[in-house]
């Protein structure tokens, strides 16, 4: 389980919390404290210092997340892995992995308010891999929050792109697909994302809308 922290020092023990409060006790907990300033990183101590599972790491402020994630693709020990930004049900998740052991997991989402309370309830087509590569060559619907990444599927696919500064997470499915890699969709709601504004996709919506249509133009599909 991953999670990178860039001054949320306010929401992150929540986050922690819902890792350790799941059923399925056997996991490894990736910690990162990506340059924060306020708290985070006292916040991120605490908690691996009463629990073995976290493991926690200091970090200078990243150029972009991807050097995060693909630092804690190489740290991991487990057979899966799952980015948590917010809240997460592992035990279900860790169910169905065991039918689909090399297949990428999403589902359906809860979008909370920075109070956390539930704003909508995110729904996306649950599809089949063949209709999911068919679905990625004209729109862009998944984010990662909650991705259920088994390692044979990463090393399929490769590294996180460290060139991009935003949608590092659809360049990375459009790099899976063409690697010929599945993905499955699973109905159920299983995790929350929680919105606030001043995103990068937001802040730069006019170039990841142009880019996300050159990567399209590029891609050449495995069958």
């Amino acid at each position: 389980i991953f999670t990178s922290c860039y001054n949320h020092g306010k929401y992150l023990p929540q986050a922690i919390e819902s890792v350790l409060g799941q059923t399925h006790e056997d996991f490894e907990y990736l910690l990162y404290g990506d340059g924060s300033t306020d708290n985070t990183w006292d916040i991120i101590s605490t908690y691996a210092s009463q629990d073995s599972r976290i493991k926690a790491f200091r970090l200078p402020k990243a150029l972009c997340l991807s050097e995060v994630i693909n630092k804690s693709f190489r740290e991991a020990q487990g057979r899966y892995w799952v980015w948590l930004p917010a809240d997460d049900l592992l035990e279900e998740k860790q169910k169905i992995a065991t039918t689909y052991p090399d297949d990428v997991l999403y589902s359906f989402g809860k979008h909370i308010r920075e109070s956390g309370a539930i704003k909508k309830l995110y729904r996306p087509p649950l599809l089949d891999p063949e209709e999911f590569r068919e679905a990625m060559r004209d729109n862009h619907f998944l984010g990662m929050t909650g991705i259920w990444i088994p390692m044979s599927a990463y090393k399929k696919a490769g590294e996180f792109p460290e060139h991009l500064i935003y949608s590092e997470d659809f360049y990375w499915v459009l790099c899976a697909c063409r690697a010929g890699v599945d993905f499955r969709g699973i109905d159920k709601y299983l995790y929350r994302k929680r919105l606030k504004s001043g995103g990068l996709t937001s802040k730069y919506r006019r170039e990841v809308k142009r880019d996300i249509n050159k990567w399209r133009e590029e891609t050449e599909w495995k069958r």
